[in-house]
C-alpha cells in the first residue's frame, strides 16, 4: 500500500488540538474544555518527565511578571469592580504551552493543524462575502443590524 493510506491512529490530543480551530468558532464550552483537557495532560507529562524546557524561556517569564502585575494592580485599584475573571488569566499561559509544546512534538500535528486553519479561514472568508453581498450567511440566517 501507499504510505499516505498507512497512518498511525490519532490520539486524543491530536484530535482536540486539530478541533480547536473549529470549537473556536461554535462553542466557547467545548473550546475551553478541550484546551482544559489539552494542557492538564501537556503538566502532567512534562511533571512526569521533568522536562521543564518550556517553563524556562523568555515567554514564560515575561507572561508570569505581566500576571503577576496585572493582579497587583487589581488587588490594589480603588474603584468596585466585581470581577474575578482576572484571577483564572494563568491559565492562557498553560494553553499557549501546551499547544506549542504538542505542535513541537507530535509527528505530522503542525502540518495538519495548518490546514484545518486554513481551511476555516477560507469558510469564514467566503461566509463574511456572501453575508456582504446577499445579507445571509452560508447557514441562511438573516444578518441582524
Amino acid at each position: 500500500m501507499n504510505k499516505f493510506f498507512i497512518k498511525k491512529k490519532p490520539d486524543l490530543i491530536y484530535v482536540l488540538i486539530l478541533s480547536l480551530p473549529i470549537l473556536a468558532v461554535i462553542s466557547i464550552l467545548l473550546l475551553e474544555l478541550s484546551l482544559l483537557i489539552v494542557s492538564t495532560s501537556f503538566l502532567i507529562n512534562s511533571f512526569k518527565k521533568k522536562n521543564f524546557y518550556y517553563f524556562n524561556n523568555f515567554f514564560f517569564k515575561f507572561f508570569i511578571i505581566f500576571y503577576a502585575y496585572i493582579l497587583i494592580n487589581f488587588l490594589v485599584q480603588t474603584n468596585n469592580i466585581n470581577t474575578l475573571s482576572i484571577i483564572f488569566y494563568f491559565r492562557y499561559i498553560f494553553y499557549v504551552l501546551a499547544i506549542y509544546y504538542y505542535l513541537d512534538n507530535k509527528e505530522g500535528l503542525f502540518f495538519d493543524f495548518l490546514k484545518v486553519v486554513s481551511i476555516i479561514i477560507i469558510i469564514l472568508g467566503i461566509d463574511v462575502i456572501i453575508q456582504s453581498i446577499f445579507k445571509y450567511n452560508i447557514l441562511g440566517m438573516k444578518i441582524i443590524e
